[in-house]
């Protein structure tokens, strides 16, 4: 790669674990395509692997190249959205249950959408695979859905909607209707409860989440409370993930005498 001018930048290693080491890679073949194929006629076809490795581009390079150029362009939607997930230091519980409605509408319209819907790089290259795109497009939607289904936090996360002056407009305003899936609110008198809901579409909109509740802690003391502990809920395991990353250094397979004293 050094002497056709490339940059010398080893493939992404895809961990089942991490969704971004998957994308990570798949936006690597998708730059680096043409090079690694023309890397592999230089090597021996002894090995039955590079056989089959050869084989493949041979035959299937141009639909290959569709398929990485079509999931990198269609991607960078969600991986910022999963990226503003990761953070720890804003609150996003009361947001996700919208995001994860507008990837499923923008999951079910790529299904049916026309080639003019479809974005530069897929149209160049997909042109000859049609059936292709609207294939992918319909198992992401199907996978989509059938994980929400049995996402246990859905109904939760779909509920705190409602804890967020922003989209308390268009929420159903009785109470009753979210404590299955918030029991905390059930600590809420009716008449801080109805305060909360009579609030004008102004006064709902002018902060963020956090701010607007810090502001209003002393008209509505237990909401206030119980929705700010609610708003910072994790929506992503990320946390724990390092977490395991961070004790396996200081625990590695050679430090397993550590105790309590010396730890």
């Amino acid at each position: 790669m050094l002497e056709i001018g490339h940059s010398p930048v080893m493939p992404g290693h895809a961990v089942q674990t991490r969704w971004g080491s998957w994308i990570r890679a798949v936006e690597y073949l998708a730059e680096y395509m043409d090079v690694l194929t023309d890397f592999t006629t230089t090597l021996p076809e002894t090995a039955k692997c590079v056989q089959d490795l050869c084989e493949l581009l041979r035959e299937h390079k141009a639909q290959l190249k569709a398929q990485t150029v079509l999931i990198v362009e269609h991607s960078v939607e969600i991986v910022a959205n999963l990226t503003k997930l990761e953070e720890t230091s804003v609150p996003t519980a009361h947001n996700i249950a919208s995001k994860l409605e507008d990837l499923q509408m923008q999951s079910e319209y790529s299904r049916t959408a026309g080639a003019e819907d479809w974005l530069p790089h897929t149209t160049e290259l997909l042109g000859q695979f049609p059936e292709m795109f609207h294939s992918a497009m319909a198992s992401c939607s199907i996978k989509l859905q059938t994980v929400l289904e049995k996402h246990t936090c859905l109904q939760l996360f779909t509920s705190l909607t409602v804890l967020d002056s922003a989209q308390l407009v268009g929420a159903r305003k009785d109470i009753k209707d979210y404590v299955h899936a918030i029991p905390a609110l059930s600590q809420v008198s009716a008449e801080e409860w109805h305060r909360y809901v009579g609030i004008n579409k102004a006064d709902a909109m002018e902060l963020s989440a956090v701010n607007w509740w810090d502001a209003r802690q002393d008209r509505m003391p237990v909401l206030a409370h119980i929705v700010v502990i609610h708003l910072f809920l994790p929506t992503t395991s990320v946390d724990v993930e390092r977490l395991f990353t961070r004790y396996q250094m200081l625990l590695s397979q050679r430090r397993k005498s550590l105790t309590e004293n010396i730890f």
